[in-house]
């Protein structure tokens, strides 16, 4: 990361408004110096920490991954989709409901996130 910046304080912008805008995004970016890759690329990488360290529930890392989700689509139409990002974003996703298979008590968060995180923060070397 060319920039050292607090993410989180990114991260608490999001889940407030729930949402960051493109152009936000972008004037960040050119702030900080750093690429729309890089910027989303570590977001989701803090968020997935905060989430597996406990310092965040799922409730809040969801909206703050919803909340870059236009953009991580927009950037993904001219460029590679990024990774993490975007990996992160589908674990977010599939805690979202509970299946039909699932009974009343059954947290989706807790089954279907929580080793989804595990395993991208394992393989991208941030555990």
């Amino acid at each position: 990361m060319k920039n050292s910046m607090d993410y989180h304080f990114y991260i608490n912008y999001t889940i407030q408004q729930e949402g960051l805008q493109e152009a936000a995004i972008k004037e960040i970016c050119r702030i900080h110096d750093l690429s729309i890759a890089e910027f989303l690329n570590e977001f989701s990488r803090t968020v997935a920490l905060d989430y597996y360290l406990k310092k965040r529930d799922y409730e809040d890392c969801d909206i703050a991954m919803n909340g870059i989700f236009a953009c991580l689509i927009d950037f993904s139409l001219s460029h590679d989709m990024l990774e993490p990002a975007y990996s992160i974003f589908l674990a977010f996703d599939d805690g979202e409901y509970r299946r039909s298979k699932d009974a009343v008590s059954v947290d989706p968060g807790e089954k279907y996130t929580w080793p989804q995180i595990i395993n991208i923060l394992k393989e991208y070397q941030v555990i």
